[in-house]
């Protein structure tokens, strides 16, 4: 079970059933991705922060968060000031020939996935595993959440996915400079993209173990070309952030806190509705199975994918279920590869599309009225289009990307930004007092009124316009400053008289 075997001693014809099976998950996965592109997670609030980042750095050649005030190592990404360039200027040369929507950063999102599924194709061709299964394992990454969810948002996690795809596929093929390089680039995109060191490494140390002696390569040898491609990687990430080397080191063990496979606990236990915890069972089952029948000694190359994903889990600490992607592989290989051995693939093929589709189908039965582009004209109208600075949600960046724009949920200290005047986009939850931070410090410093209002999608979205108390003069100004602020433990704005 090798790239060195014969591939005629093992490989036999797609059957019919097969390609009714793959025309299944073709007609599903398209369905999937026409009928849920742009409302798959209609609010979620990363396709904002990470195309503002992009937009800051490509079009106003800014590297902090203008928009939403995330500072590197607070938890967040913060910018471009230490990773994320690669993605930044990716998306934004690309939207900035399509046009900055979300929609048309989801398809380069979808784009680069699709890409991605191909490459994990000839990977595991490579590996010497069945037809059968690398086209099932193909297919069935375009529709599972991890992958899927990261076609249909503008986060980074899509390209470093692909990257660290391309390192080990390099790494497979003996190509150990070129795997470091991405590796290297990958990272430089995100932290997380040291994946592809791991991947790169288990598959590497596998591909030894398997291969017959004359055909190994040599460990020194491996170990200096990737060392080569590392070095040239981490040249690039000079050349792209070298003004900010100092803090480093900070940024990057202030935005790693959390606790060990916390990953792991958000996607199968903190996930809605628990959705993920029959993915469990069937993972821990053929994790058992795998280890009773001691089948790593005939397939070391899973072992070492899964190695790597625990040691992924270990090392990032951050608690998100979106770097899921990163570990499903690994868990993904496992449950085909020992449904093939026991002559069932086609079996798990069936109940993992009947498992997904009702969930897609939800999905849509909840989300199929949202229509963003309506929504960014609606608040564009009513919010008048003059230089003031603009408060709302984060789909209200779609709206006022060319203007001066702050989250409702802005991470900073708002007072510091010292406006004078805003329009602010008030909806349900801003008036049941989910944005406390923000409703403080406006609510001591501002007086407000009503511009317009609308309804959006259930709820009425009203524009208001605060003013900052400093239009009152001399002494008084300076006493209704001390007497609204008295409580408020923070410093007066700096435009006090």
């Amino acid at each position: 079970m090798n790239s060195w075997d014969d591939p005629s001693d093992e490989e036999t014809p797609l059957s019919r059933l097969d390609w009714t099976l793959i025309g299944l998950y073709l007609v599903a996965a398209l369905s999937g991705y026409i009928l849920l592109h742009g409302i798959y997670r209609p609010e979620n609030m990363d396709d904002a922060i990470f195309l503002s980042f992009a937009h800051n750095h490509v079009v106003r050649g800014m590297e902090g968060d203008l928009c939403f005030g995330a500072t590197a190592g607070s938890g967040g990404y913060g910018g471009v000031t230490f990773f994320g360039k690669t993605f930044t200027y990716l998306y934004g040369y690309l939207l900035n020939f399509l046009g900055w929507t979300k929609g048309h950063a989801h398809l380069i999102s979808t784009f680069i996935i699709f890409f991605a599924a191909i490459t994990w194709v000839a990977i595991l061709k490579q590996l010497g595993f069945s037809r059968r299964l690398t086209v099932f394992f193909g297919l069935a990454l375009l529709i599972v959440e991890p992958f899927f969810s990261a076609a249909n948002q503008a986060r980074p996690d899509a390209l470093v996915f692909l990257l660290a795809t391309l390192a080990l596929l390099c790494s497979v093929r003996g190509w150990f400079v070129a795997a470091g390089f991405l590796a290297a680039v990958s990272m430089e995109i995100h932290p997380v993209g040291i994946i592809a060191f791991l991947w790169a490494t288990g598959a590497a140390i596998a591909m030894r173990w398997s291969a017959p002696q004359p055909k190994r390569f040599p460990g020194g040898t491996m170990g200096l070309q990737l060392a080569l491609g590392v070095a040239l990687g981490v040249l690039y990430y000079l050349a792209l952030h070298h003004r900010n080397l100092a803090a480093l080191s900070g940024a990057v063990s202030g935005g790693n806190v959390g606790g060990v496979y916390s990953i792991l606990i958000e996607y199968f236990f903190k996930t809605k509705h628990y959705r993920h915890l029959p993915e469990l069972a069937l993972f821990l089952s053929c994790l058992l199975w795998f280890l009773g029948k001691r089948l790593y000694r005939t397939n070391r190359f899973i072992p070492a994918f899964i190695l790597a994903a625990m040691a992924f889990a270990t090392i990032i600490r951050r608690p998100s279920f979106m770097y899921m992607i990163y570990v499903y592989p690994a868990l993904l290989l496992l449950v085909l590869w020992t449904f093939e051995r026991s002559g069932r693939l086609r079996t798990i093929a069936i109940l993992w599309l009947l498992y997904l589709l009702p969930q897609y189908a939800w999905v849509y039965a909840q989300n199929h009225d949202w229509n963003l582009s309506q929504y960014v004209a609606q608040v564009q109208q009513a919010v008048p289009s003059d230089k003031t600075p603009v408060v709302g949600r984060f789909n209200d960046w779609f709206a006022f990307m060319n203007r001066s724009f702050y989250g409702l949920d802005y991470g900073g200290d708002f007072r510091n930004l010292g406006l004078r005047e805003f329009y602010l986009i008030e909806d349900d939850a801003y008036r049941q007092g989910k944005y406390p931070q923000m409703q403080a410090a406006i609510g001591s410093l501002y007086t407000s009124k009503e511009v317009s209002r609308f309804n959006g999608r259930g709820e009425m979205v009203v524009i208001k316009k605060f003013i900052s108390c400093q239009t009152r003069t001399g002494d008084s100004a300076k006493s209704y400053f001390l007497q609204k602020t008295a409580s408020v433990p923070w410093p007066l704005p700096s435009f006090l008289p």
